[in-house]
């Protein structure tokens, strides 16, 4: 074990976040958002009649937080409230006035993504993968929760040795490493997460 090296990786690691943080605040500032409120608008706009108790499991915060946020946005005219699928709850979209303002905020990564431009299509392929792993193991020590990614949905079965292809048992077919979602709108919460799941990829 390199701890020397790991400790380097999670310095690398966390500067990346706080670009993320500078990229969502450049972003959402000018437009009288705080990063919170611009990523609740971005995945509305994907993902409409969202409940609060799914954005909170989404980005990973408190309902309270969320709701705050939400208050807000609804202050500006930006979203609504309205009857949820299921019918027993509330879910939110966009106004108008908030769909025009998410054609703003697609491009927040713009940088990132020129950086990205710069590893070939196989580094990031690697590093994505890399990625998912991290999450994997971080998601079953507890430490973070992923919403609606693969490795954590009932649908998925990790492939039994190295060489061999995840299954989606959803779609009744094998799962190359890069086709592995962190956000999947036919997610369905496996509450025995597959032990493992993410360290076998090819």
């Amino acid at each position: 074990m390199n701890t020397a090296l790991q400790d380097r990786l999670a310095g690398a690691l966390e500067r990346l976040a706080q670009a993320q943080r500078v990229l969502w605040w450049l972003k959402a500032e000018p437009l009288g958002l705080s990063p919170t409120q611009a990523q609740i608008l971005l995945h509305l706009g994907r993902r409409p009649t969202e409940r609060i108790g799914e954005l909170a499991e989404v980005f990973d915060l408190t309902p309270a937080t969320v709701s705050e946020a939400v208050r807000s946005l609804e202050a500006k005219g930006l979203l609504r409230r309205v009857p949820a699928p299921d019918r027993r709850s509330r879910g939110l979209e966009l106004t108008e006035k908030g769909k025009a303002l998410v054609g703003s905020l697609g491009d927040w990564n713009q940088p990132l993504r020129e950086a990205l431009d710069g590893l070939s299509s196989e580094e990031q392929g690697m590093l994505y993968q890399c990625l998912l792993r991290l999450l994997a193991s971080l998601v079953e020590a507890g430490v973070v929760t992923v919403g609606r990614m693969c490795l954590l949905c009932q649908h998925f079965c990790p492939a039994a040795a190295p060489l061999e292809a995840h299954f989606c048992g959803l779609l009744k077919r094998p799962l190359e490493p890069l086709e592995l979602r962190l956000d999947c709108p036919e997610f369905a919460k496996n509450e025995s997460p597959h032990k493992g799941a993410g360290v076998g990829f090819p």
